[in-house]
Parts: C-alpha cells; structure tokens; sequence
C-alpha cells in the first residue's frame, strides 16, 4: 500500500514538473512566432508617381508583443531615392500580435522602374539582436515630359497686321508721356548746374548671387576658424540661406535640412541645385546632430560647393509655379 502512495507521489511530482517545464517562456507551449516583415512603395497621393512626387517606402513588422524593434534615428540611405527619417508608429492586431510599420517619407528625380534597398530591420528577441533584411523594393517612376518630344509645336506667331495695328492706339498715350519725361530731366538737370552742385556719384549695388560670392571668397581665405568646423559650416550655410531667401522667396533661413529642398523644389529651383543643397546640408546634419568629427580639409570645400549653388541658380529662373508645374506646362 505504502510503495503504491509512494508511486503516486512520484507520477503527481513528474506530472507537475511537467506542467512547469511547458509553462516556462520558450517552451513550445509558448514558443514565439517569428516576425514576419513586408515592404511596399506607395504615393503619398493617389495616382502614378511622378518625378519630385512624395512616396511613402513603408516596413511592417507583424511580431510578439515583447518583441522591442530597434530603429536609427539617423537619415537612411534609400538609393537613387533622398535619404529619409523613419516615422515609427506602432498597432495591436486582433490575434494579439503588434504591428509595428516604419514609414520613410522621401522622392525621386530619376525617371524610371527605380529598385530601393530597405534597410534591414533590427528586432530584440529574448535580450537579443536579431537583423532581418527584406528584399528591396521596386517603384516605378514617370517622367512628367513627354516620351517624343518631336511632337511638341511651338505656338504661332501672331500675325504681323495684329501687332501693327496696336500701334496707333498708343501712341496719344506715349507720345505726351515720353515729352513730359524728357522735359523733366532736362529741367533737373539746368536747375543742378545752375546751383553749382555736381550729380552724386551712386555705385551700383551688388546682385545678391555677386554679394554671396564675394562672401564665400572671403570665408575661403580666411579658412576654418577658431570654432572649428560646425562654425565654419554655419557660416558658408547662413550665406546660401541669404540667397536662397532671395532668388527663391522661401524662408531658407527657417526651414530645416528636410523641409528646405523640397520648398526649393516647389519654388521652381533646377533639380541639380535642389540636390546640391541636400547635399551640403547633409555634411550639416553629420556634424551637428551625428556628432562627426569631420577634418579641415574636408571643410575647406564647403565654399566651393556654395559657390556651384549660387552660381546654377543665378543661371536659371525659377520656374512658375514650382518644378512639376513648369515640366507640365511644356508636356501640354
């Protein structure tokens, strides 16, 4: 009877045992789901995607509630597409898992079926680091110009009669007008040299693209200062703000390394000038927010890159009513 009760014990204990061993996390009872991670390309408006139009590259994570990803605060590199800040934003699913998508905000200048390489997805699991890289993207982009440009007609000249004829009319108008000019200059001009005085001599104000430069051939010689390279960054960055302010009539000098090329892209300004500020405002971001300890002759280009900036943009108008609009002007 006594090796019966004990037998009993022994099967309760095991039984027990048993019952532990399966609750415990990691058991099979409670084994974790492996994430699961797709990626998509999508508009940020609906319709085909177009050069310079906003697109949303989004990473969603199906994974375990206890499940942390870990996500870079830096700008990503997206390839041909502009490097963006993730946006993370997190959901319960009805099965009781968690959704969590990371969205990148970012455009394309390139026309064409573009491939995007996501950045791999970093995940804790149990205390530790798993990396999961889904496979790249693609995303077709769509040139705003026309694919045969040949079939583009220039519009007709007015006919010689009609611009003739607009002549007469005005000329009651302008005739009187150009007289009382011409008699009131020629009036000051007796009264000055009467009284003796001599016409002040007025120096022509500089453009602004001439005063910019002068003003980075001045930071060119005097070089990198006493507060280092982030100052000396600051001081070549303040100068294209000042001129961007300027010739694109956008608040350069409030807007942030994100905002300001896409308000610049809106503005009209040539795609080449759009990168190369996202370009020098990228060795910024390095220095001020990455903590980067960037050398002096690496600096001692920022100028010369200004300079490139100023001088494209002096070279071309901005086009009405933004960069698209203009390109969709000359495809109609």
């Amino acid at each position: 009877m006594r090796q019966r009760s004990g037998l009993g014990r022994a099967t309760l204990a095991l039984a027990l045992l048993a019952i532990v061993i399966l609750a415990a996390p990691g058991s099979p009872v409670h084994a974790q789901l492996e994430p699961q991670v797709n990626v998509s390309v999508i508009p940020a408006e609906p319709g085909p995607i177009t050069v310079g139009d906003l697109i949303l590259v989004q990473v969603r994570i199906w994974h375990d509630p206890d499940i942390e990803p870990s996500i870079p605060p830096d700008p990503v590199a997206l390839g041909v597409l502009d490097a963006a800040i993730p946006i993370v934003t997190s959901e319960p699913n009805p099965d009781g898992r968690t959704i969590t998508t990371i969205t990148y905000e970012t455009r394309a200048f390139v026309p064409g079926l573009l491939t995007v390489p996501v950045p791999p997805v970093l995940l804790m699991i149990d205390g530790q680091r798993r990396t999961f890289a889904p496979p790249p993207a693609s995303v077709d982009v769509r040139s705003v110009l026309p694919a045969d440009p040949s079939g583009i007609a220039p519009r007709p000249l007015k006919p010689s009669e009609e611009i003739e004829g607009a002549a007469p009319a005005l000329r009651p108008i302008v005739v009187p007008l150009v007289g009382v000019v011409i008699g009131f200059i020629v009036a000051t001009m007796i009264r000055r040299r009467l009284r003796g005085r001599r016409l002040p001599l007025v120096a022509p104000a500089l453009d602004p693209a001439s005063a910019a430069l002068d003003q980075l051939d001045a930071l060119a010689a005097s070089g990198v200062g006493e507060d280092g390279v982030a100052g000396f960054w600051d001081r070549v960055m303040g100068t294209v703000r000042l001129f961007l302010t300027d010739r694109y009539d956008v608040p350069a000098a409030n807007l942030t390394s994100s905002e300001l090329p896409h308000r610049l892209a809106a503005a009209g300004a040539e795609a080449s000038v759009v990168q190369m500020v996202r370009n020098l405002l990228l060795e910024g971001d390095r220095i001020h927010y990455a903590g980067e300890r960037l050398p002096v002759e690496r600096a001692e280009r920022y100028p010369g890159l200004a300079a490139a900036i100023i001088e494209q943009a002096a070279r071309t108008l901005p086009a009405a009513g933004g960069t698209l609009a203009a390109a969709g002007e000359s495809a109609g």
